[in-house]
């Protein structure tokens, strides 16, 4: 079963699981750096839990999932037009104020994010804003339902954020807000596009 399968299978449940998380924490370390208006690109939006809290803020959001089962709940979910596609698709050119990728780059293979971010990058606007959350560590794996993950260290995610014209703006670890049990951390980044200064 590949990791899109996984979540067409189990879209229910997912959905069911992750809608109603409490994400306060993660939407405000973001917001601190958003304008109060603008577009904002949700890649990666599961059950459009966070689409919709950004929409009811007032922001223009487009919601993007390479799930088509999810992509249904999550358009009946947000009243967005969810678009199904795969995040290499990303092509639109400094369009975006921020782009918000909670949890979903975990599903790319570490070979191909660089480019990725690449694309990322160029979709948003030059004081645009960009939060990805990643599960820190080395290597990668199958878990036991069927999903790839790509783990990577913070050290390693600021040498490609440095390599595609990105630098962290802001950075904080958080536990999984889903699985109370899961040991792994997780890397929330701020990034925007490079000017004068350096990572933190």
């Amino acid at each position: 079963m590949s990791t899109i399968d996984y979540y067409n299978e189990n879209a229910y449940e997912y959905f069911n699981k992750t809608v109603h998380a409490n994400m306060k924490a993660q939407y405000d370390f973001f917001l601190q750096y958003m304008k109060e208006t603008g577009r904002i690109l949700d890649l990666g939006c599961g059950s459009g839990r966070d689409s919709l809290y950004f929409k009811n803020l007032g922001y223009d959001v487009t919601a993007v999932d390479g799930s088509k089962e999810l992509c249904k709940l999550a358009s009946k979910h947000t009243g967005l037009d969810v678009k199904c596609a795969d995040f290499s698709a990303l092509s639109e050119e400094e369009f975006y104020d921020g782009i918000w990728a909670c949890a979903s780059l975990v599903h790319v293979e570490n070979g191909k994010l660089l480019d990725i971010l690449n694309k990322i990058r160029n979709a948003l606007k030059k004081d645009g804003v960009i939060y990805i959350c990643l599960k820190l560590g080395t290597g990668e794996e199958i878990d036991n339902q069927g999903r790839y993950y790509a783990y990577v260290t913070k050290e390693e995610f600021m040498g490609m954020v440095n390599n595609c014209g990105l630098i962290i703006k802001d950075y904080s670890a958080s536990e999984s807000v889903i699985n109370k049990n899961e040991e792994r951390i997780w890397g929330n980044f701020i990034l925007e596009r490079k000017k004068d200064g350096a990572n933190i």
